[in-house]
């Protein structure tokens, strides 16, 4: 008999906690102290500005009252804009749409604010509803700065967080190229005897076996030479000649033997470049 009751109050609690999210999102995401910054500012060039009217206003009072209501505007606006771009997604599929109709609902709203304010900074009476739907007029002007920045500091901290994820994610693309790298290169220098392990310098195909040419000597192993190649691909080198394969910091100069192109390298050896793989030496630059 309590199972249904259990059941409905779990379904309570789930909206309320729905609910709290949806509060916490809109005051944490937009980072709601810079916003009061932002709005203070904003009413201070408003208030310098002495529109509808108020030029012949003492300039702390015409301050203090749009930065106040400017203060107000971003609790009313911010909130409001949010939670219509949540909760109409699926029924308007353009953003600003969905944006402009947080603005008017949340001018509806402040339109009842301003003429309160406007009693209470310059000591006046007023006809309140009347005031209500020029004070509509105020609101929107308001409403559309307040908007504007909104969405300028949300595009601003936008951008910042996809190319935050751009570099991160190139980070991270660079290092997994690299342990690859290092993983393949580790597993065609396996081959080679301990003692003349060292810096890869290049390779020679010799028929069936590979001749592999390191700082500290050079080891021949049954190996194909294009199973190397793939071994290779992400390490800094390049093919030479159907039979060569060199590591770019390994060429020291280049020398010339009639239409012949040859490379040499830092062990002395001395490496042929075919007419196909010339233009790629030549990228090089080496000389």
């Amino acid at each position: 008999m309590n199972e249904p009751k259990t059941g409905s109050v779990q379904l309570a609690n789930r909206e309320i906690n729905n609910k709290i999210q949806l509060l916490l999102i809109i005051f944490k995401e937009k980072n709601f102290l810079q916003g009061i910054i932002s709005m203070v500012v904003a009413g201070s060039i408003i208030g310098l500005l002495a529109p509808f009217g108020m030029v012949d206003i003492a300039l702390p009072i015409a301050l203090s009252f749009w930065i106040l209501t400017c203060v107000i505007g971003y609790v009313i606006y911010s909130p409001m804009i949010d939670i219509s771009d949540q909760f109409l997604t699926k029924k308007i599929k353009q953003r600003w749409q969905r944006i402009a109709i947080g603005a008017l609902i949340a001018s509806v709203i402040m339109s009842f604010v301003v003429p309160l304010l406007s009693a209470l900074f310059f000591n006046v009476t007023i006809d309140y509803l009347s005031q209500v739907g020029s004070a509509f007029i105020q609101t929107s002007l308001i409403g559309g700065v307040i908007t504007i920045i909104s969405l300028m500091r949300q595009l601003i901290g936008q951008q910042r967080e996809q190319l935050a994820h751009s570099q991160k994610m190139l980070a991270e693309q660079k290092l997994t190229i690299a342990n690859s790298s290092n993983q393949q290169l580790d597993e065609l220098m396996a081959k080679v005897p301990l003692e003349k392990r060292g810096k890869l310098l290049c390779l020679e195909m010799d028929d069936h076996y590979l001749r592999i040419y390191t700082s500290r000597g050079e080891h021949l192993t049954l190996m194909r030479f294009k199973d190397a190649l793939s071994l290779l691909q992400h390490y800094e080198g390049l093919q030479t000649h159907r039979s060569w394969w060199v590591a770019t910091d390994a060429i020291v100069g280049v020398q010339k033997e009639g239409r012949k192109t040859l490379l040499r390298l830092s062990n002395d050896v001395v490496v042929p470049v075919s007419r196909t793989f010339q233009a790629k030496v030549n990228e090089l630059g080496v000389s």
